[in-house]
């Protein structure tokens, strides 16, 4: 199966004026917040998002529910990241 190929064809990059996330649901301030009515009404299967108070990320398992705690699991925290090497950076753009 192709993935779904996106709606706006765009010839330009962006540069935000904004210290956050383009796509305002990829993080919330609080673990409420990622189960409060109407937060996530265009929410998809694998959506991922950061919870600021915690430093945790869940992603939704189940979009037609987005208001209940089952809706989501668990990926990481930030402790549970490794950070990245300027040299593995290199490596992944440049090969």
């Amino acid at each position: 199966m192709a993935r779904r190929e996106g709606s706006l064809d765009m010839g330009q990059n962006i540069e935000p004026k904004l210290a956050a996330s383009l796509d305002a649901r990829k993080v919330v301030t609080t673990t409420a917040e990622l189960t409060a009515e109407g937060n996530f009404k265009y929410g998809y299967n694998g959506l991922r998002v950061s919870v600021e108070e915690t430093g945790r990320v869940y992603v939704l398992i189940d979009r037609r529910n987005p208001t209940k705690e089952e809706s989501w699991r668990e990926l990481a925290t930030v402790e549970d990241i490794e950070p990245i090497t300027e040299e593995e950076i290199d490596e992944i753009i440049f090969g």
